[in-house]
C-alpha cells in the first residue's frame, strides 16, 4: 500500500497494488481473489473500514484507490519494536 494524492478531488488517498514478485502481477486466481476483496470492501460501510474509491489496472498493475487514514502505519508501529498485546492502534 502506497500513499496518494487524488488529483481530481485533492484528498490524499491509499493505493494498495497488486504484485506477487518482480515483474509479476499474479495469475488469474490472484487477481480474482484481489478483484473480489475490492468488491467485498466497497460493499461495506463501517467507521471501522476504509472507504475503497476506485479500482482498476495501470500498465498491467491492478490498484485498489481508498481513503488514507491519519496515523502510523503498521510498518511505523513494527519498526517501534515488539507489539503489545492485545496490540489497539489508537
Amino acid at each position: 500500500v502506497r500513499e496518494g494524492w487524488d488529483r481530481k478531488l485533492g484528498r490524499p488517498v491509499a493505493i494498495k497494488l497488486l504484485q506477487t514478485g518482480p515483474g509479476d502481477v499474479g495469475g488469474p486466481e490472484t487477481r480474482l481473489r484481489f478483484e473480489t476483496e475490492a468488491r467485498a470492501t466497497a460493499a461495506l460501510s463501517s467507521p471501522n473500514i476504509v472507504i475503497v474509491h476506485d479500482v482498476g489496472e495501470h500498465h498491467g498493475v491492478p490498484f485498489i484507490v481508498m481513503e488514507r487514514l491519519p496515523g502510523l502505519s503498521l510498518a511505523d508501529h513494527i519498526a517501534r519494536g515488539p507489539l503489545a498485546q492485545p496490540f489497539v492502534h489508537t
